[in-house]
C-alpha cells in the first residue's frame, strides 16, 4: 500500500485583492437590494396589516438572510478546498 500525502497550496499573490472586489461587489449588490426592498414595503404592510415595527424586522430579516448566504457559500467553498 502506498499512503498519499495531502498536500494543501498557499493561495497566489493576487488572490488578496481578487478576494477583496468580490466582497465589495457582493456588499454592493447587498445595499442596493436592501435599498430596493424600501419601495414595495409600504404595500407589502398594506397587505399584510403589518405595522412598522413588524416592516423593520421583515427588512432586518431579509438583510440578514441575504447577507447570510454568500458567507456560508464563502466558507463551503473555503472548507472544501482545505479537504481536497
Amino acid at each position: 500500500m502506498t499512503a498519499h500525502a495531502r498536500t494543501t497550496t498557499a493561495p497566489g499573490p493576487g488572490a488578496a485583492p481578487r478576494a477583496f472586489a468580490l466582497l465589495g461587489g457582493v456588499q454592493t449588490v447587498l445595499i442596493f437590494t436592501l435599498a430596493s426592498l424600501a419601495v414595495p414595503l409600504p404595500l407589502i404592510g398594506a397587505e399584510l396589516g403589518a405595522g412598522r415595527g413588524a416592516l423593520i424586522l421583515l427588512s432586518a430579516a431579509y438583510g440578514l438572510t441575504f447577507a447570510g448566504l454568500p458567507l456560508f457559500a464563502a466558507l463551503s467553498f473555503l472548507t472544501a478546498r482545505l479537504v481536497k
